[in-house]
């Protein structure tokens, strides 16, 4: 799910887009034509467009209209499981096995940051200060985004599958893990876990 900048709530489904009114809740339009059918993530760029990621690529939804602006096939990988935009309005988009960063205006491939080759990118969120922090199946880490150096491991999650990341207004990052909910702050040696959302494995 994703608000846009006007408050409507596009909600992805395994049959495209739904965009939902803020006031009663109406479903207002439907996107069923999108390549890959399902819309498995979302992120909005500068401009106030709605990028989605799909089974077979992304796809770029104009947020007043619902019409497609553009589609982006043929990513190695094909399935787009998490978006994020940089603060150079690039795409990175996480898929089961890579994660990619591509040019919106051309649709090409920039590079796929080696160090997560082979990797299952779940996340991927923005810090404050440029770089970017990427959730895996297999842990969390930070990268400098030009380089794709890995600059921090976070040790003490719940869990290593990493399923949501979500900066607050502050400094704290919280991170949903497959056993419960943790957060950060830089500088911080290692996660705390938040024990009303943890779950002890037995």
């Amino acid at each position: 799910m994703l608000l846009d900048k006007r408050g409507y709530l596009w909600t992805g489904t395994d049959n495209g887009l739904a965009l939902v009114s803020p006031d009663q809740g109406l479903i207002m339009t439907t996107v069923k034509n999108l390549p890959g059918v399902s819309a498995n993530a979302m992120t909005l760029d500068a401009e106030g467009q709605l990028w989605v990621g799909t089974l077979d690529g992304l796809v770029r939804v104009n947020s007043a209209n619902a019409f497609i602006l553009k589609k982006i096939q043929n990513l190695p990988g094909g399935t787009v499981q998490t978006l994020a935009i940089s603060p150079q309005g690039l795409i990175w988009a996480g898929m089961p096995n890579n994660l990619l960063v591509v040019n919106p205006k051309n649709g090409m491939v920039l590079r796929s940051v080696t160090k997560l080759r082979g990797k299952n990118v779940t996340s991927i969120r923005f810090a404050k200060d440029g770089s970017v922090w990427v959730g895996t199946n297999n842990g969390l880490m930070r990268l400098n985004p030009s380089t794709g150096a890995i600059l921090d491991q976070v040790a003490g999650l719940p869990s290593s599958r990493v399923l949501a990341l979500e900066p607050d207004t502050g400094n704290k990052l919280w991170v949903g893990t497959s056993q419960g909910l943790a957060w950060l702050m830089p500088k911080m040696p290692k996660a705390k876990t938040h024990l009303a959302f943890s779950r002890e494995v037995k």
